[in-house]
């Protein structure tokens, strides 16, 4: 059963995850959607050839939301990019598709406001399995990035090192004896550690779900 495809509307996402956030997200889309128990169901059909966009815009609640973005021609826009940046690869031999696709994924990693570089896409990985030394590698980790930059010089992207350098340079200006091992996308110090006491770990019902780490401060 088809529906019938309305004109773009906004939807601003409810989470009960805490009632004290600040954000605002914005559902655009033009499928008609209802909402039900604190959720959004839409149903339609996909010809072949054709587009249903669904684009999610987030941002402060006090601001006025965002205009909404064309979802294919920012699609277009993002194919472009990553078509030209891939193809300034210098490194060469057997295994040249699979670095192209490692260094993209390690490009994705950088944030290009602040030049930050976190560690990877993953919160939560305990070292053992119900264990509590749970680290977040969303973060700014020094070591991680050094690799990873290491990994991109090799194949001739020496601009994301000067920009990395410059975000380092702002995020430990001091005494060297208070440098961090790690540090927030635009250099914060304070990483805060909430924990989500309605998401137990899978077979550790006595542990709650971790997504940050204060080891940025030595402190656990």
């Amino acid at each position: 059963m088809s529906h019938p495809i309305d004109p773009p509307r906004r939807l601003q996402a409810k989470p009960p995850v805490d009632s004290r956030r600040c954000d605002d997200d914005t559902l655009h889309t033009p499928v008609r959607l209802r909402e039900k128990d604190l959720t959004s169901i839409g149903e339609f059909e996909v010809a072949a050839g054709t587009m249903v966009p669904f684009v999610l815009t987030h941002g402060p609640s006090h601001l006025a939301p965002a205009d909404p973005i064309d979802a294919e021609t920012s699609l277009a826009r993002t194919e472009t990019f990553w078509t030209h940046w891939a193809a300034r690869n210098q490194s060469c031999g057997e295994w040249y598709e699979a670095v192209t696709r490692s260094l993209i994924t390690l490009k994705a990693l950088t944030y290009a406001p602040t030049g930050g570089l976190v560690a990877a896409p993953t919160t939560t990985l305990p070292e053992q399995f119900c264990g509590s030394r749970n680290w977040d590698y969303r973060f700014c980790w020094l070591r991680d990035a050094t690799l990873t930059l290491l990994a991109l010089m090799n194949a001739g992207y020496c601009e994301q090192a000067r920009s990395w350098c410059d975000w380092l340079l702002r995020a430990a200006a001091g005494a060297p004896a208070q440098l961090l091992i790690m540090y927030g996308l635009a250099g914060e110090r304070r990483l805060i550690e909430p924990e989500i006491p309605w998401l137990p770990l899978s077979s550790c019902s006595d542990r709650q779900w971790r997504p940050r780490s204060t080891v940025a401060g030595c402190v656990r």
